[in-house]
C-alpha cells in the first residue's frame, strides 16, 4: 500500500495571530525598559547638577580667598617683612641687607 502524504494547509489567522502576539509583547517590554532607563538617566542627570553645584560653590570660595589674599596692602606688608621696599607707586625691589 503506498501512502499519500497530505500536504497541510497553513493557517493564516493562527500564524498572523502569534506574529501579534509577540510584536504586542515586544512592544511592552521595550516601552517599560525605555522608560526605566529614562528614569535612571534623570536620576544621574540630578546627581551631575548636584556635583556641578558643589563645585561652583568650592569655586567661588576658592576665588574669593585668592582675591583675599592678593589685595595690594597685604602684599606690600609682605614685601615690607621680607625687606622690599616700594619706589614708584606698584614697582618693589628687593634690597639687601648688608
Amino acid at each position: 500500500m503506498r501512502r499519500v502524504k497530505r500536504r497541510r494547509k497553513i493557517n493564516w489567522v493562527s500564524v498572523s495571530f502569534a506574529i501579534w502576539a509577540v510584536t504586542g509583547i515586544m512592544y511592552l517590554g521595550t516601552s517599560v525598559g525605555l522608560r526605566t532607563y529614562n528614569s535612571y538617566l534623570n536620576v544621574q542627570k540630578q546627581d551631575y547638577e548636584r556635583q556641578i553645584a558643589a563645585l561652583q560653590k568650592d569655586n567661588e570660595v576658592a576665588q574669593m580667598a585668592v582675591n583675599q589674599l592678593s589685595t595690594y596692602d597685604r602684599i606690600m606688608e609682605i614685601a615690607a617683612k621680607d625687606g622690599m621696599k616700594s619706589y614708584n607707586g606698584n614697582v618693589i625691589t628687593v634690597m639687601a641687607n648688608e
